[in-house]
């Protein structure tokens, strides 16, 4: 696991009570992703669009405003690090005709042993790529990315027993 190396980093993280193997089941397969990494929540819908969890494969989402000022936003590109318990790595391309982005950003779940269990971090960065919107595109990312899908991560993981039910569902 590298360090970030990028003067705008979107960072957010939660502990959660299970094993680093444990959290990453969560991460093995398109159908356990959309059980916490997809669903609605107040002002956003998302979907998990296309998931392949090997190095060389794909992640793609999209997204829906629908509160406040209508938008949309669909990113994805190909997985760069997928190390079992430990780290995904993905390119990130915005497929909006309307906001391209020259080259990918990056974004990043890292899962680090803690405390006798699991920190799992997420970082968005390289914004700097998008040239003169950087800073935009940052500010963003910032208010896009709520603690919503790592805790709905954290309650599927923690739940004793969940059959088939998203995790994005209020406790």
């Amino acid at each position: 696991m590298e360090s970030v190396k990028s003067p705008l980093v979107m960072r957010r993280s939660i502990f959660i009570h299970a094993s680093p193997e444990r959290v990453w089941q969560e991460f093995e397969s398109i159908d356990r992703m959309r059980r916490w990494y997809a669903g609605e929540v107040p002002g956003i819908t998302q979907q998990v669009l296309r998931y392949e969890p090997v190095a060389g494969g794909w992640l793609e989402i999209a997204c829906q405003w629908t509160k406040g000022t209508p938008g949309a936003c669909r990113l994805g590109g190909k997985i760069l690090v997928f190390d079992p318990g430990r780290e995904l790595t993905q390119e990130r391309h915005s497929f909006l005709p309307e906001r391209p982005w020259r080259e990918p950003i990056r974004m990043t779940f890292r899962l680090s042993p803690a405390l006798g269990g699991t920190v799992v971090e997420v970082l968005e960065y390289g914004f700097e790529v998008a040239g003169e919107h950087a800073a935009s595109y940052h500010l963003e990312a910032e208010a896009g990315w709520t603690m919503h899908e790592l805790e709905a991560l954290r309650r599927l993981v923690e739940a004793p027993v969940m059959t088939g039910a998203s995790a994005w569902a209020a406790p």
